[in-house]
């Protein structure tokens, strides 16, 4: 017996889809498709990432040492952003993304990113004595912000940053 076509379920028809029509692949998918990695690749990819901005961060102290701030503002920034881009190769750069705005980690994603950026903005736009001070203040919000993001990862994390916080710094 002839099976009789069945009408489109509400998710294909969704997709603009009819039964036994598939969806063209889009560029994302092409994407994904090119950049599968195996997990050894994506452990060399983190390693390799951390490994080079901890070169460009420590290494823009050498910068720093030559009064050249805005070499060592950008290089420390970039440094900073290449490490952060390597947790993209472990969990891929759409769930690293969902994970970074999560309720629990946005203002601290955001606060991060915003110092970085404005960091080599104002390095590489502003000029004259303020700018070495704004930099610095700038690099010490990145750090912070990176340091409570990377605490958000760990149990407790953050409430042991409180605590150690609360001991040394009585305001807190």
């Amino acid at each position: 017996a002839a099976r009789q076509a069945q009408p489109p379920g509400p998710s294909m028809v969704m997709k603009g889809l009819m039964p036994g029509q598939k969806k063209d692949p889009t560029l994302w998918d092409d994407f994904n498709d090119q950049c599968s990695l195996t997990k050894k690749q994506r452990i060399y990819g983190l390693v390799t990432c951390i490994a080079v901005g901890c070169i460009l961060s420590f290494g823009s102290t050498l910068m720093l040492l030559k009064h050249n701030i805005t070499g060592f503002a950008v290089v420390y920034s970039l440094g900073n952003l290449v490490s952060l881009s390597g947790t993209a190769f472990l969990i891929g750069p759409c769930r690293q993304l969902r994970q970074m705005f999560a309720p629990k980690r946005a203002i601290a994603s955001a606060v991060f990113l915003g110092a970085l950026f404005g960091t080599i903005i104002v390095a590489l736009t502003l000029e004259g004595n303020g700018v070495t001070i704004l930099c610095m203040l700038l690099i010490v919000i990145q750090w912070c912000a990176l340091i409570w993001y990377s605490a958000s990862y760990i149990p407790y994390g953050r409430a042991a940053l409180k605590k150690i916080l609360a001991r040394f710094l009585p305001c807190c």
